[in-house]
């Protein structure tokens, strides 16, 4: 199967590019490709090297003997998901800082007993080395045609992805968001997203609401519409409520509440609600909006997309125009 160690130019020192950099209140981590013969058995094998500092004082850097300097290369392979002896590369990688001082490194793995997969290693502030790395995604097939031959007799060089990508999550400056290129059934590749640390919450939205023409004060009556969840997290038990907003001045009065249906992470769910209008509402011309979490007793990434508007103008009391 194709390695990702095939694109490293010849002559070219494998730690000389820093590849994703990340800064936190003095600390700088930043990661690079390197090369070890890990099995002693002349196959160097493409790796990572991960390395932390404190740049407080720059140009001062300490390196041995100072708590945050970490200089570590790790590649090999996996004791628990990988058959002894295998040969791996590593590589692609990118790295992120948490607030809490967690570092996450996210890259690309491939050779002996696997296609080219995602993967991600996570060094907790408050302990001394790298956890074990876990499976983001799996390889599916292998990259590219093995049988492809170019023009000069050589394998066909199959071009795989500069750089993986790591960010902290600005909703609570915990959550890492990795990304990275994994090999599809297809033979080419897709792009894997995850998420380390932080929990996980909702984010809901409201389209395509539906409303009748007219509404008699008193009187009840129906809409749908549609509710999406954009979050990692699933939704809870929370209400929406119903405004009619004057087309004149902008007044706005709520009309009534829902209970929401719960709608699972990616997920989008079509709802329908049956209210009674009160009879207070003078005639008029009207917006009907829904507010999704009106209550806001469920937590969500954003409240900025909770509400909508329906598709019509509502008439109150009155059928002409």
């Amino acid at each position: 199967m194709r390695n990702i160690s095939d694109q490293v130019p010849p002559g070219v020192p494998v730690s000389a590019v820093v590849f994703k950099a990340a800064c936190r209140t003095g600390e700088l981590c930043l990661v690079t490709h390197d090369a070890v013969d890990w099995f002693n058995d002349q196959r160097m094998l493409t790796s990572i090297r991960l390395v932390r500092l404190n740049v407080l004082n720059f140009p001062n850097i300490p390196t041995l003997g100072d708590p945050v300097y970490v200089n570590r290369i790790f590649g090999m392979d996996n004791t628990i998901d990988d058959e002894q002896g295998d040969h791996i590369h590593f590589g692609w990688p990118a790295v992120e800082i948490n607030k809490t001082y967690d570092i996450v490194a996210v890259y690309a793995r491939s050779g002996d007993g696997i296609y080219p997969e995602a993967r991600f290693s996570a060094y907790l502030d408050s302990e001394p080395d790298l956890r074990f790395s876990r499976l983001l995604r799996k390889g599916d097939n292998t990259y590219g045609n093995p049988n492809c031959i170019d023009g000069n007799n050589n394998p066909c060089v199959y071009r795989w992805g500069d750089n993986a990508g790591a960010s902290v999550d600005p909703y609570d400056d915990t959550a890492i968001w990795i990304a990275q290129q994994y090999a599809n059934i297809k033979g080419g590749y897709d792009i894997w997203v995850g998420k380390v640390f932080g929990k996980k919450y909702p984010d809901y939205s409201a389209a395509s609401i539906a409303a009748p023409s007219t509404i008699q004060p008193g009187g009840s009556f129906t809409i749908s519409g549609k509710i999406s969840n954009h979050g990692d997290g699933a939704s809870e038990m929370t209400r929406a409520a119903v405004y009619l907003i004057a087309n004149g001045d902008g007044v706005s009065v709520q009309i009534g509440e829902f209970i929401q249906p719960l709608v699972e992470p990616g997920a989008t769910k079509e709802f329908h609600a049956t209210l009674t209008l009160p009879a207070r509402v003078p005639p008029g011309r009207y917006l009907l909006k829904v507010l999704l979490n009106s209550n806001q007793l469920v937590e969500e990434y954003s409240t900025k997309n909770n509400s909508a508007f329906a598709d019509r103008i509502v008439r109150v009391g009155t059928t002409g125009r």
